[in-house]
């Protein structure tokens, strides 16, 4: 399989005047030259790829008249070293594929009803008759999409970005973002969070990670979610940001920036009841990590007592002590070495 396309090469494939106007110009086979050497590496992990590219010396040379600027065929090679493309398999050359803007259209229209990428794809590819009679592959299609999304942005995505956070802050009252920009305006560091993260960061925001090199976005920028862990020890997100670089400054202005955004507080909940729910989500927590702990550090008895003492006097403040019985979750009911010592006796 192959196809006619213009040769990439500069050195003798194209000819010009002084005027820089192309006189000649070669169009070589698709499957001229060799694959790059680093390829063939036989330990490579990649997983292999059939040889697309075979030295194939078919060539056509074309040159312009100096009436009418015609071009014309001055020189054909013919003789290839391979098997040329079975007719069914033509309309998957790279020449041959390209989305019609009518199927750009009907697919615009699809996926403005809910309608899903690869399903339109699969519409399409039924309504042709087949992949054979569409006339693009899965790639050609997210592609042409991708491009027609790049289109509506007009003002670039980074305005577009910050349209779309001023369009949630009317959705979510407590949607928190702030932004700073460079010396040119453009887009420098970058901090968002939703009201459910913050609620969860004034909940479990005590201890929380970040990593700079969880993943680049499509600039280079580092993408760096700020996270912790709830009573259930599931990872939650408590901040996004989207830095310049991992330099002390960008860092200096994420502490900053986390700092700055007013409490969230719903109004509709009294205090002491999110002081309660607070303190119920802590007191869930399996008992089994303090005994794993008390067995690795020693400093975690005094700990513990201090935190008895605490919910000691929490259950104090609030009148707890006739409606719940909090005692037993500090008591190492879960210590392995206990139970089995009580069932002796």
């Amino acid at each position: 399989m192959g196809t006619w396309v213009s040769s990439i090469c500069t050195s003798g494939n194209n000819t010009v005047d002084m005027e820089w106007n192309v006189k000649e110009q070669e169009f070589s086979y698709s499957k001229e030259g060799f694959r790059v050497s680093k390829v063939n590496i036989v330990d490579r992990q990649h997983a292999y790829t059939p040889v697309p590219r075979t030295g194939c010396k078919a060539r056509v040379v074309v040159t312009t008249t100096n009436t009418n600027d015609q071009w014309v065929m001055s020189k054909s090679y013919q003789k290839h070293n391979h098997a040329l493309c079975t007719p069914a398999m033509t309309p998957f050359m790279r020449s041959n594929r390209a989305v019609s803007k009518a199927y750009i259209d009907e697919a615009t229209t699809l996926k403005e009803v809910g309608v899903g990428t690869s399903q339109v794809m699969n519409y399409l590819t039924q309504q042709a008759g087949g992949y054979h009679n569409v006339g693009f592959t899965h790639k050609n299609f997210y592609n042409a999409l991708q491009r027609g999304k790049a289109k509506e942005i007009v003002d670039g995505d980074a305005n577009a970005l910050i349209t779309y956070f001023d369009y949630k802050k009317h959705d979510d009252p407590g949607f928190f973002v702030t932004y700073s920009v460079n010396e040119s305006g453009a887009l420098y560091n970058l901090i968002w969070s939703d009201s459910t993260s913050r609620s969860d960061y004034i909940c479990f925001g005590d201890v929380i990670s970040f990593d700079s090199k969880y993943k680049d976005n499509l600039y280079g920028r580092p993408i760096m979610p700020i996270i912790g862990v709830n009573h259930h020890h599931n990872t939650i997100v408590f901040y996004t940001t989207i830095i310049a670089d991992e330099t002390s400054q960008s860092f200096e202005w994420t502490k900053d920036a986390k700092a700055s955004p007013p409490s969230f507080v719903d109004l509709n909940v009294p205090p002491e009841i999110m002081q309660m729910e607070r303190f119920s989500s802590l007191r869930a927590t399996p008992s089994m990590l303090c005994y794993a702990a008390s067995k690795t550090d020693a400093s975690f008895k005094t700990a513990r007592d201090e935190m008895k003492r605490l919910t000691e006097e929490f259950e104090n403040l609030f009148g707890l002590n006739d409606s719940v019985n909090w005692s037993s979750v500090l008591n190492n009911d879960y210590d392995p070495q206990r139970k089995q010592h009580k069932q002796k006796k």
